[in-house]
């Protein structure tokens, strides 16, 4: 798992997923998985071989069982079962011995504490925003190009602005503070409204 041909499924899964959604060529590789709501390509195929090397040491064929686990505490790096093992077990912090600790759920939380807060809160104005730019929603305020752009910078980090808000921040409440013609006000991330702030 930690060869460069495994790398390079991860490199050719972001780009379909680019193309899929029609995001940015140039999207940061951190924000396609949470926007999809998926598992990093990574952190899936970890858990598949995680989920495979359990298998096999609980098997219940005691040539595999053994095999298995001979390869997995004995031979370490000299098995590739082994070397898989720990790669796996090093990649998500946990000791070789619980290996069977790592279920879907965990690789899950462990997913969702790597993700900071501002990334979380980017992830969901994008998918916000590509729900307008596909129909899903609509929004009175913004034209499709202001859309398209805004998607666009979020996704590239370039400055978030355009011409008829200047976005300040997104809160947990499902507004996005934005300024228009020196007006403060909220936008309404589920009705799409505009509220001016007195």
């Amino acid at each position: 798992m930690s060869l460069s041909t495994a790398e390079s499924v991860c490199i050719v899964w972001r780009k379909g997923i680019r193309r899929l959604w029609d995001l940015p060529f140039q999207t940061h590789s951190r924000l396609i998985a949470p926007v999809c709501e998926l598992l990093p390509i990574r952190d899936e195929l970890l858990f598949r071989c995680v989920s495979f090397v359990v298998k096999c040491m609980s098997s219940g064929n005691s040539v595999v069982r053994t095999v298995s686990q001979h390869g997995v505490f004995f031979r370490h790096m000299l098995s590739p079962i082994g070397a898989n093992a720990r790669f796996c077990c090093n990649y998500f912090d946990v000791f070789l011995g619980h290996i069977d600790k790592i279920n879907k759920q965990f690789v899950c939380r462990a997913n969702q504490q790597r993700v900071i807060m501002p990334e979380f809160n980017k992830t969901n104005v994008i998918k916000e925003l590509l729900n307008v730019k596909y129909n899903f929603a609509s929004v009175s305020v913004l034209y499709l190009t202001d859309v398209v752009f805004c998607i666009e910078s979020l996704c590239t980090e370039l400055s978030f602005s355009f011409p008829l808000f200047d976005v300040l921040m997104y809160d947990s409440y499902n507004k996005l503070i934005v300024r228009s013609k020196s007006q403060l006000g909220w936008l309404n991330l589920h009705t799409y409204q505009y509220y001016r702030l007195q």
